[in-house]
């Protein structure tokens, strides 16, 4: 994951800045990956911690840059304190990885809850 930590952030300003050269005013919103609940592909949480911590740098770096940025953080409101546990898994992940209608659904009111609060900054 490391090793293209720089070319997505070249890629991803590149692409900001190539917006913001038609639309000064562009904003952004950063969100944090969801749980995943795959045993398999994310055992122990390990390489979500590091994609967290990738976004919220991100995040930071579009701060500084002055860019108008919120943080959805959808790993606090997929986590198994946040959904109940066992049920909260079943209730809204197909296979414990990806997201079923309820799940969608779920995401979808803080990406509507996110674009709401990017439009009072």
């Amino acid at each position: 994951f490391q090793k293209y930590r720089g070319t997505f952030l070249d890629e991803f300003f590149y692409l900001i800045d190539a917006i913001q050269s038609i639309s000064p005013d562009v904003s952004a919103i950063i969100s944090k990956s969801p749980y995943s609940y795959d045993n398999i592909k994310h055992n122990g949480y390990g390489n979500l911690k590091e994609i967290w911590k990738f976004q919220q740098e991100t995040f930071e770096i579009c701060r500084k840059r002055g860019i108008k940025t919120i943080l959805n953080d959808l790993s606090k409101v997929t986590s198994p304190e946040q959904i109940n546990g066992e049920d909260g898994i079943l209730k809204y992940y197909s296979d414990r990885l990806h997201p079923n209608d309820a799940g969608y659904l779920y995401l979808a009111k803080f990406f509507c809850e996110a674009v709401r609060r990017l439009q009072q900054l």
